[in-house]
């Protein structure tokens, strides 16, 4: 019996212990899966996002960076940053480092720039109106919370082109010089402006200008402590030229996103510092005119442009050399007809001492008397004509002068302010000169 006893007890051991074994790894292994489903659901619930398993760690803090709830503005306060920072210079990131020494590709447009919905210092459409739709939000929220508070901000130039970049740069070393602009101006390329992330900001108190003087006004002061609350930095601060390369600008803003723009105010570091970049070569002497090739820079655009005196218009000239050929032309018919009155008055004089020599003696005294009362008049009328000849005649006028008196320029009905006048033309296309009269004897 006992034997028998033994023999059962050892079947429903070996039966039943692979049995007992895997029962207990079924329900571990259901246990398991039910915690990993739950805890899947949680995740889910908690981010709000339906469709998780597609979306990285990263995706969720770019849209923690978008959303507006309460709940998620409280969990940015958790975000650690450290420094240095891997450096980025992607072109689209919006926390890219860009400066006199990174700079970001000449054919670079953001895809996404728009026009914000803010106060700008001009009406006109401009390229310069436009940010990137991120920054361009930020801005609009910024400058609505400045308004709140009777502080009128105005946009003055947003993103800039490549080729803009050149022009203003090109034009501030013809006018202002290379020393100046090296420090306020960027070569194209290295400039944030291109980025779609940057403004330069001011104010009607200081007539919109862009100068340091912005930032002692109560608006530069207002941006300087408010702007980071809506992701915006003063990229160059004062006292940190030597790290940013520029001098002190208080109008110029970038966007860097709220997370990272309230740590870089509060530690008071550049973007430079907080990459923990450091320049490879010293600023102060960076770019000069021997270099300026190296970056793409055509030295005939940076030479101070020649004065051109614009040229007299053809007709202009052709139309002088006609009215000197017309005083020519009547200098001589005047020569000509005073030669020809006084031979005219030669003859009439020798015709009449012919006729008092060979006269009849009959009415001799009274022909006498006649020829000498003849001869009388006609010498005086000689010495009148030789008194009113042209005292210039056969001289050269000079230059500039005119034989003849001007007319009074009349205002011109077709705009001309000098006044000029202009002689008629026949229906030939041919010039008509003035009749020139005939003095009689």
């Amino acid at each position: 019996m006992k034997r028998r006893k033994k023999r059962l007890m050892r079947r429903v051991v070996i039966v039943g212990a692979p049995v007992a074994i895997i029962i207990t790894l079924s329900y571990a292994s259901i246990a398991f899966l039910s915690q990993a489903s739950e805890a899947t659901f949680a995740y889910e619930h908690y981010f709000d996002d339906k469709d998780s398993d597609s979306k990285s760690e990263y995706d969720y803090i770019n849209s923690q960076n978008k959303s507006e709830d309460d709940n998620l503005e409280k969990s940015r306060e958790d975000v650690v940053f450290t420094v240095p920072a891997k450096l980025d210079t992607t072109p689209d990131s919006i926390t890219a480092l860009v400066n006199k020494e990174l700079c970001l590709p000449a054919e670079y447009i953001p895809e996404d720039l728009v026009i914000p919905n803010v106060y700008f210092n001009f009406q006109y459409f401009d390229e310069k109106k436009q940010m990137r739709s991120e920054a361009a939000k930020a801005l609009e929220e910024l400058f609505d919370a400045a308004s709140k508070e009777n502080i009128m901000l105005c946009g003055v130039s947003g993103y800039r082109s490549y080729q803009r970049q050149y022009e203003i740069f090109t034009n501030n070393v013809r006018t202002k010089g290379m020393d100046h602009t090296s420090k306020y101006s960027a070569v194209p390329g290295y400039s944030e402006h291109q980025t779609g992330l940057s403004i330069d900001v001011s104010s009607k108190s200081v007539n919109y200008r862009l100068d340091s003087s912005f930032g002692e006004t109560t608006e530069g002061k207002w941006l300087a402590e408010n702007a980071h609350h809506y992701g915006y930095i003063i990229r160059f601060p004062e006292g940190k030229s030597k790290i940013t390369g520029y001098s002190y600008e208080p109008w110029h803003i970038r966007y860097v996103g709220k997370d990272l723009a309230t740590f870089i105010y509060k530690n008071d570091l550049t973007l430079e510092e907080y990459y923990g970049f450091e320049p490879s070569f010293d600023y102060s002497d960076s770019i000069s005119y021997d270099n300026l090739v190296d970056y793409g820079i055509d030295l005939d655009d940076v030479k101070k442009k020649p004065v051109v005196t614009p040229a007299v218009p053809k007709k202009e000239e052709e139309k002088e050399d006609t009215e000197a050929e017309d005083k020519d032309k009547e200098k001589d018919d005047k020569e000509e007809d005073s030669k020809t009155d006084k031979d005219k008055n030669k003859t009439d004089k020798d015709k009449t001492d012919k006729d008092k020599n060979n006269g009849n003696n009959t009415g001799k005294d009274d022909i006498k008397d006649g020829s000498k009362e003849d001869s009388n008049k006609d010498k005086d009328n000689t010495g009148k004509e030789e008194e009113s000849e042209d005292p210039n005649s056969g001289q050269e006028p000079e230059e500039g002068e005119s034989t003849t008196p001007s007319p009074t320029p009349s205002p011109d009905p077709n705009g001309d302010p000098e006044g000029g006048t202009e002689i008629p033309a026949d229906p030939n296309g041919n010039e008509i000169l003035e009749p020139t009269v005939t003095p009689l004897p």
